[in-house]
């Protein structure tokens, strides 16, 4: 697991600016964190440093830092990703084997085509 966040070129209907987060490992979504966020005990007014330290305590597992309710810390944990980037996925390996082949097969019918021509 390892949360980043990007920051938006736009604001929220609510006036504040729109940021999101992901995981940079699995690639999954949290738009759920901005609510998690928002109920920290972090200053905000310097969001980008606000949201670096944010992430930083979820990926050290240190959340407790955050929130002062350890419920909240136990819904954060349910809510992302728990993704090892050592894991392999065969799934995908699979995948890209089979895709690289029909490219492969693919670039021969356009050569012999062209060596028809």
């Amino acid at each position: 697991m390892n949360i980043t966040f990007e920051i938006k070129n736009y604001t929220t209907n609510s006036g504040k600016q729109a940021f999101s987060f992901g995981c940079s490992h699995c690639h999954s979504g949290y738009s759920h964190l901005t609510g998690f966020f928002y109920n920290s005990n972090l200053n905000k007014d310097n969001l980008e440093e606000a949201l670096q330290v944010f992430v930083d305590s979820i990926n050290a597992n240190k959340e407790m830092e955050l929130f002062s309710n350890p419920r909240t810390v136990k819904k954060i944990r349910e809510h992302v990703c728990n993704c090892d980037p050592k894991i392999i996925d065969f799934e995908y390996l699979q995948a890209v084997k089979r895709a690289k082949e029909i490219r492969r097969r693919a670039m021969e019918i356009v050569e012999n085509q062209k060596g028809q021509d």
